[in-house]
């Protein structure tokens, strides 16, 4: 009974700690597009712009390389013991836009990376 008890509350702050780690990356990746588009706004660079640059597909190869499937979703349905439907892994959204944040973040990343490609183009071009 005890050592029912003990794995319980161990799943249940691994699972907590999962939703932690995946709330930040959820951000980081929303803040990835807006951060990338206000760096080509003031034409800097630096290491905390290239780490924007490739946060976004470094998810996307995860989840490519988990079958297209959230490798924390899997692990959360895993610590739930659910097999086919969604498991909360994230706090403060509900599943109907956690199912939408890739599409949402990807968005944003892709107007961030045109206004950094345009800015560098026209900088390009004033300097021929």
């Amino acid at each position: 009974m005890l050592d029912a008890l003990r794995n319980m509350v161990a799943d249940l702050v691994l699972l907590h700690g999962l939703m932690v780690v995946h709330t930040a990356i959820v951000v980081l990746a929303f803040l990835a597009g807006p951060y990338i588009a206000w760096k080509a706004i003031r034409a800097e660079r630096g290491l905390w712009l290239y780490l924007a640059l490739l946060f976004p597909p470094l998810v996307c190869l995860g989840r490519i390389a988990n079958g297209r499937e959230c490798i924390l979703q899997t692990w959360a349905r895993e610590l739930r013991g659910i097999e086919n439907s969604w498991a909360r892994d994230i706090y403060l959204l509900p599943e109907s836009w956690a199912l939408n944040v890739v599409l949402a973040a990807g968005i944003l990343y892709v107007c961030g990376l045109m206004l950094w490609f345009a800015q560098r183009g026209a900088k390009e071009d004033t300097f021929s």
